[in-house]
């Protein structure tokens, strides 16, 4: 009798002090979420599922941040806490270190847990997991981002351009409204004479910032007016007579002018000084893949079209009182007007606060 009364109590006793599993479900980004998972699950983790009566369950957020990491919002019980990681192996570590039955997290303060805005709850049938994390606060975010840029840009005439631009705008949320400025200059042949020719502009920008993946698109649009002016540059070629004329003779090369200027040594010397320009509204539109270096530091690829329709665009003569070199027509002094418009490719770097 002794016996069989101490195997009962061995069978009836322990039996229920097996000790609770950490549980986690996990909602947002599905991509982040699956990334996480497969992490949380290496570490003994049940993801998906509540824990049993007395066991504790985490509920977490996670999206993919804005500097290519992961942001995440964890809540347990009356304790919550937000923080933005570097990959899925440290968001699960941190995670798991709040389902561990030895850790209690220090409480945050009110505003603590910020706002994931979850695109695709991933949990188990029949949990409200947003029930249980309650709502999220509703303060916007605020930043400044500063850019520059370099590019090259290709004229509706076919002229290409060198540029270097550089904007600054105050962000809200997912909006940036500033203004950019660009400079761009190029010099050319044309038929028998050469010019320099300058491009400046300022523009008032909204843009827009959607994060894919790791990158961000950034569509901007802009507004504003741009002055472009056009200089002729002489050349080192001189003629004095129609050279289908009987007896003339052309002046010989200028040595000194060639070796100092080979790029316009056959193109004339009309020492005219024209120097014109025009001011017209410019409309743009660009976009920005923007690639994380760093914290808050981006690596851009931009492009860009700018239109500029109100231009000079009938071809610059000769000032009037002037003629063109004996034999020499007309049109082959003119120097182009202005294009319509043009189109940039470019790299650049960005720096955003927030």
């Amino acid at each position: 009798m002794t016996r069989a009364f101490a195997l009962l109590c061995l069978l009836a006793g322990p039996a229920g002090a097996e000790p609770c599993r950490p549980h986690a479900q996990l909602e947002g980004d599905p991509a982040a979420v699956a990334s996480v998972t497969a992490e949380l699950v290496k570490l003994g983790v049940v993801v998906g599922a509540s824990a049993g009566a007395g066991c504790k369950t985490v509920f977490a957020a996670v999206e993919l941040a804005r500097d290519g990491g992961l942001a995440i919002a964890v809540k347990t019980g009356t304790q919550s806490e937000g923080r933005t990681v570097s990959d899925a192996v440290v968001a699960a570590s941190w995670i798991d270190s709040w389902v561990a039955d030895d850790f209690s997290p220090p409480q945050p303060d009110p505003n603590g847990f910020f706002d994931l805005r979850p695109a695709t709850p991933v949990a188990a049938p029949g949990a409200d997991v947003a029930a249980e994390a309650g709502p999220a606060p509703s303060e916007h975010a605020y930043g400044v981002a500063v850019s520059v840029g370099a590019d090259q840009s290709l004229s509706f005439d076919g002229k290409r351009w060198s540029g270097l631009s550089g904007g600054a705008c105050v962000q809200r949320d997912a909006w940036c409204f500033g203004g950019r400025a660009r400079y761009a200059s190029q010099d050319i042949l044309v038929d028998q004479t050469a010019a320099r020719r300058t491009d400046f502009e300022a523009l008032a920008t909204a843009s827009y910032t959607k994060q894919l993946g790791r990158v961000q698109v950034i569509p901007e649009l802009g507004l504003g007016i741009g002055k472009m002016t056009t200089d002729r540059v002489n050349g080192c070629r001189h003629v004095s007579c129609d050279p289908r004329e009987p007896g003339c003779m052309e002046p010989p090369p200028d040595m000194e002018c060639i070796e100092h200027d080979p790029v316009h040594a056959y193109t004339l010397a009309l020492d005219d000084h024209l120097h014109v320009g025009s001011v017209t509204p410019r409309a743009a539109a660009r976009v920005r893949f923007a690639s994380a270096l760093a914290d808050h530091v981006y690596l851009d690829g931009i492009a860009a079209l700018t239109l500029a329709p109100f231009g000079h665009s009938d071809p610059y003569g000769l000032p009037l009182g002037e003629l063109p070199p004996p034999g020499v027509p007309p049109e082959q002094v003119a120097l182009p007007g202005q294009s319509i418009g043009t189109f940039e490719l470019g790299l650049g770097l960005h720096w955003e606060s927030r």
